[in-house]
């Protein structure tokens, strides 16, 4: 309740009657969410001195999280991007997602039709290994496109763009690329792909808008809508295979257990990381939930031995029931650094974003495709921890080489 209430008034002081912006949808991500919790009674009451500092702490990081993407917004100016540079970049990015796109429709089609238990394919060992052993496709290959497939973050800035263009053919091969969000996370029965498409598709969708002609703003429209009639669809099917009989744990207003799984999938983040931080010890993992792309390579090189399921049974030990479950991204950071070192992290993720903020209200479309990138790790921070994730570190070094290719001449190509 203290965290609803102060998002509330972060609102009124910074985003009420003020142009649409990415910091007002991240506002209103965690107000629907902690509302969802409420609901279902995952409130969450501080009784002592370190859970009212763990609470101030959790605030304080949040707010450098959020606040800042306010200064993105409908009203910005964008420039146009060197056009031989744009060309090849668009080229590259289309061919490497048709790749990923062939492989992963291959495994939805398998998954969806092979698989009739979704929830022993999550959560039984060694289930979903003998299922991609079935596969008509080279291991190799697959693992090649698992690598690749987040390039499509690039894609929805690609597809407004090329419709601000209007070049609709690059605009709708665009969009049909970054679908490949979704595919790889229903090819393995996860909805929360389905949610983070859908904040990348607002986000740019907000700095986009008022660039976009209404008989343009239609075709998004429409196409948004076919998007998230078959989405829904298939997270409809997931919800409802998986959690068919999930535990309805508090009093709830409707009995039925898919409906309430779907509140405490929104709302469970608030009450669990209070838990979980409760339970700090001053002894941090150093880094190994953040960047476990580095200790694949290093045990690939045979420098280490590890195993990704050895977090598993690392954060058993150290958060009990809670080590499958969603707790917010400031838990996973003090777990992983301490205090001082989430603060550190949470710093220099506020100055990178500052260095991408629009100067005299205008940014460089390289910054724009920088943009979903780290716009992922708050926006998701209620579900997922992304940098757990060893494709969204290398995401991270994706966006890096996108950037220092793009950043060449621009000029002006939409005004206010």
């Amino acid at each position: 309740m203290i965290l609803l209430i102060y998002l509330i008034i972060v609102f009124f002081l910074f985003n009420f009657l003020r142009p649409l912006s990415a910091g007002l949808l991240l506002i209103f991500i965690y107000t629907i969410s902690l509302a969802c919790g409420l609901i279902i009674g995952r409130d969450y009451e501080v009784n002592s001195l370190s859970e009212i500092f763990n609470l101030f702490f959790m605030i304080c990081m949040l707010t450098l999280f959020i606040l800042p993407w306010n200064k993105f917004n409908s009203k910005i100016t964008i420039f146009e991007p060197d056009s031989v540079r744009m060309h090849r970049l668009t080229v590259c990015l289309f061919a490497i997602n048709l790749l990923c796109f062939i492989v992963f429709s291959i495994v939805c089609y398998y998954s969806f039709t092979t698989v009739s238990d979704y929830s022993s394919f999550r959560n039984v060992q060694g289930v979903s290994a003998d299922f991609f052993k079935t596969l008509p496709i080279n291991y190799y290959l697959l693992l090649l496109a698992t690598y690749l497939n987040y390039t499509a973050f690039f894609m929805l800035p690609l597809h407004f763009y090329y419709l601000v263009k209007r070049k609709y053919f690059y605009s709708i091969l665009s969009l049909i690329f970054s679908l490949n969000i979704i595919l790889e996370g229903i090819a393995i029965f996860s909805r929360s792909a389905m949610v983070l498409y859908l904040m990348l598709y607002l986000l740019y969708f907000i700095i986009f808008y008022t660039k976009i002609d209404i008989k343009r703003r239609s075709y998004i429209l429409i196409s948004a809508l076919i998007i998230l009639f078959f989405a829904g669809d298939v997270f409809a099917r997931i919800t409802t295979n998986r959690f068919d009989d999930y535990t309805v744990e508090t009093q709830f207003f409707v009995d039925n257990p898919q409906l309430y799984s779907v509140f405490d999938y929104i709302g469970q983040w608030y009450q669990n990381c209070n838990k979980v931080m409760s339970r700090y010890s001053f002894t941090t993992l150093n880094g190994e939930l953040s960047f476990p792309f580095i200790l694949v390579i290093a045990n690939n090189l045979h420098l280490i031995n590890y195993e990704p399921s050895m977090i598993e049974s690392t954060l058993y030990a150290i958060w009990g029931d809670n080590f499958d479950k969603f707790n917010g991204i400031i838990s996973n950071l003090l777990f992983d650094f301490g205090y001082i070192g989430t603060t550190m992290f949470t710093l220099l993720y506020y100055f990178v974003l500052r260095k991408l903020w629009p100067v005299q209200g205008a940014i460089s479309f390289n910054k724009l495709l920088m943009l979903g990138t780290l716009f992922a790790l708050p926006a998701m921070g209620i579900f997922n921890f992304y940098m757990k994730l060893a494709n969204y570190n290398v995401l991270i070094v994706y966006s890096i080489i996108v950037y220092i290719y793009m950043s060449r001449n621009t000029k002006v190509y939409i005004d206010r």
